[in-house]
């Protein structure tokens, strides 16, 4: 981009790059990108950044059933870097901090752990096949709510969570299945490998659902892991 751009594009190029990488896992807003700028020229830098596949938009879709892009909307998105390792050298984390801390700090990295998983998750599907993710969220005064991931299994439309510790609150992801009467969920959190059948937590509400919970380093396993529940 240096070599062939502009001086403004590149200036621009280069302030988008070091802001998305501090919003890695938020949703998109144009104003914490590039303050100053107009929209179109950020939006046109961002798909710059995309086609050079620096990030991939991670948009939401309604999860209804599969495909998920059939449910998609573009105007709502979620960033998801290239890397890990280049996220956290942005930040200024070194290898050092990582080694030395417990699972449970990791996971008050959460911007971190959800990266990590969304990279993986990204590239889990068939080689020939172009990678996409996608996530789900409402935003209501009162009512707002957000799953980290959707992924496909088969048929099936898996809400995936990354939470903090051996427990964290679900009720995103309570409110996500019995919206949409799904009875199935994946999440990540520094439990040992379980499945296991889980009440919802909402109030006035009925009813159970199975809960699969991994620890991070076995997302790499996931497909695996699914495939052996459903048969």
């Amino acid at each position: 981009f240096s070599k062939y751009s502009q001086l403004g594009k590149r200036n621009l190029l280069q302030k988008v790059f070091q802001n998305i990488t501090l919003q890695t896992g938020k949703k998109v807003k144009y104003v914490n990108l590039a303050p100053g700028e107009k929209t179109d020229e950020i939006k046109k830098v961002l798909n710059l950044l995309s086609l050079a596949k620096i990030y991939t938009p991670v948009f939401h879709s309604s999860g209804n059933s599969v495909p998920l892009r059939g449910y998609m909307n573009e105007k709502i998105q979620k960033i998801l870097m290239l890397d890990v390792g280049l996220v956290n050298s942005v930040l200024g984390y070194s290898y050092d901090d990582f080694i030395t801390i417990s699972n449970e700090e990791l996971f008050s990295l959460g911007n971190i752990c959800e990266q990590f998983i969304g990279q993986h998750l990204l590239y889990s599907g068939n080689s020939y096949e172009e990678p996409e993710l996608y996530y789900w969220v409402r935003e209501k005064s009162q009512s707002s709510a957000e799953v980290d991931y959707l992924v496909s299994q088969g048929a099936k439309v898996i809400p995936v969570e990354v939470k903090a510790g051996k427990a964290g609150r679900l009720k995103s992801l309570h409110s996500f299945l019995l919206e949409k009467q799904f009875s199935f969920a994946l999440r990540f959190n520094s439990n040992l490998p379980m499945l296991q059948e889980t009440k919802f937590s909402l109030p006035n509400t009925d009813g159970t659902f199975h809960l699969l919970s991994l620890p991070v380093y076995m997302v790499e396993e996931v497909k695996r892991c699914m495939q052996e529940i459903n048969q």
